[in-house]
């Protein structure tokens, strides 16, 4: 039986975690669309892409996320909690 509290950080975890994807992947696009050459290498795109706050702050909250759910992982059973997160996870991502 899981508790109010944990459905809650449940909750939170699976809604930032599934409204960071949308926001990063558009930011993705944000740094694909300012290509200066088709001819960049690896390295450039990448430096481009991290360069790019557009992608770089929904990146650095997802991350706060993941922290947040292995915080919640071990603090609760994983038979919970691993499916409940990625449930809103992916509900959230496809709302957002």
């Amino acid at each position: 039986m899981i508790t109010i509290e944990t459905a809650l950080k449940m909750l939170a975890v699976g809604t930032v975690w599934g409204s960071t994807n949308a926001f990063m992947e558009r930011g993705f696009e944000v740094s694909e669309k300012e290509k200066v050459s088709e001819d960049d290498g690896t390295f450039q795109r990448i430096k481009r892409m991290f360069t790019n706050c557009a992608f770089v702050l929904p990146l650095l909250i997802n991350w706060s996320a993941s922290i947040g759910n292995n915080i919640l992982l071990a603090s609760t059973d994983m038979t919970i909690a691993v499916p409940g997160v990625n449930c809103i996870t992916f509900m959230t991502t496809f709302v957002t």
